[in-house]
Formats: C-alpha cells, structure tokens, sequence
C-alpha cells in the first residue's frame, strides 16, 4: 500500500489555523476566569471553530468554488450569534450597542 502524498501547504493551513484557535480559546479561557456569568466558548469551542473554517476552506480551495467554505463559515457565525444572544439574556446588562458618535467602552 502507497503512503498517500500530503500536500505541506494544507498541512499548513491546519497547523495554522489551530494555533489561532487554541491563541482565541486561551484569551476565552482567561476572560472567564475573571468575569463572572456565562460566556460561550474556550479551547475547546474554537478549536473546533478552526477546524471548521480549515476543512472547509481546504475543499475550497482544491476545487475552486467559495461556496464551501461560506457555509461553514455560516454555521460557525450562527453558533456564535446564538451563544451572544444566550450570553446577552443571562447578563442584560452587559451587551450595550454602540451608537452613531459613541465608541465601545472596554
């Protein structure tokens, strides 16, 4: 049996696009930590999050259409608006929108 060839710059992308998921979940993680009430997401929500965008954008890519790559893009935008409007019920007032003028205080 041949050992399948592995093209560097999918495995690449992978590697990549975990780092940046395990980096965001981190910041998550410490977010958490420090504030109370129900948050969405950690290591392991956007460590799933990057592997979503990754074997989506890899088929993309391979066969030259967006399309795949913009749906899972969708499901990942839907699960993260879900868990925002989730986290804006249980803390009301923590989620204010910005208006024209106005800057988003940190």
């Amino acid at each position: 049996m041949m050992p399948l060839p592995i093209d560097l710059s999918v495995a690449r992308g992978f590697a990549v696009a975990l780092r940046i998921g395990v980096l965001v979940g981190i910041e998550r993680e410490k977010r958490k930590s420090q504030e109370d009430g129900p948050m969405i997401g950690g290591i392991g929500t956007f460590l799933l999050f990057a592997r979503i965008g990754a074997v989506g954008a890899s088929p993309s890519r391979e066969l030259d259409t967006p399309w795949i790559f913009v749906a899972a893009l969708a499901c990942v935008a839907a699960t993260l608006a879900a868990g925002h409007v989730v986290e804006s019920r249980a803390r009301p007032g923590s989620i204010r929108p910005v208006g024209r003028g106005q800057a988003a205080s940190s």
